[in-house]
């Protein structure tokens, strides 16, 4: 079957295509990947589309609630969605309805994010992406649940909204006592924790 990117038809906010191409170039053939924090699917839909076109295959884990954060439900905050209100499947309907071409090669699990890492063996990720929840309390959680999850030799967990003054906070507090850990800008607004260095 032959694929082609559809992403920019999926309502969402992501549009930081080089990071998602970077983590694509770093993690091997028969990679294992997660995304915390789907949405309707917009980011993973080009990371799993680019997957096939680059003819590299692997494990890819949605992950998220799927009933919306904070900035989803609070009625003053402009990323507020009105018909969670109404219906608390939205999102799960819409993140359904926008990959049902690509199902096949994920495996989502509608769960809490911590709760969810705790089902993944230690070491087992070649790559995790975090885009949950953007309060620091949430953003410090998932950093604490997940970074144990990566293959320690290569540490590739990447994330969104680093303009965001709790997610840098977060990010800064889970590393400062991480000597092996750095923190790199792979683009405006997206970070990257790695033990690696990049060029």
């Amino acid at each position: 079957m032959t694929y082609s990117h559809f992403w920019t038809s999926v309502p969402g906010w992501f549009n930081h295509v080089r990071t998602f191409n970077l983590i694509l170039d770093m993690i091997p053939n028969n990679f294992v990947f997660a995304e915390i924090g789907t949405f309707m699917g917009r980011g993973l839909s080009y990371f799993t589309v680019e997957s096939l076109l680059r003819m590299k295959s692997g494990e890819i884990y949605a992950i998220d609630t799927f009933q919306g954060s904070e900035e989803h439900l609070n009625e003053n905050s402009p990323h507020f969605i009105p018909a969670l209100k109404e219906d608390v499947n939205f999102l799960l309907k819409e993140y359904k309805k926008h990959t049902s071409d690509i199902r096949e090669y994920i495996t989502t699990i509608q769960n809490e994010s911590t709760v969810a890492a705790k089902s993944f063996r230690d070491e087992y990720f070649d790559a995790v992406y975090l885009d949950g929840a953007h309060d620091y309390k949430s953003v410090l959680e998932d950093l604490e649940s997940w970074y144990p999850k990566l293959k320690q030799d290569k540490i590739l967990l990447f994330g969104d909204d680093w303009g965001w003054d709790t997610v840098r906070r977060a990010v800064e507090d889970f590393v400062k006592d991480k000597d092996q850990l750095k923190i790199f800008i792979t683009e405006p607004n997206e970070y990257l924790i790695t033990n690696l260095e990049l060029n």
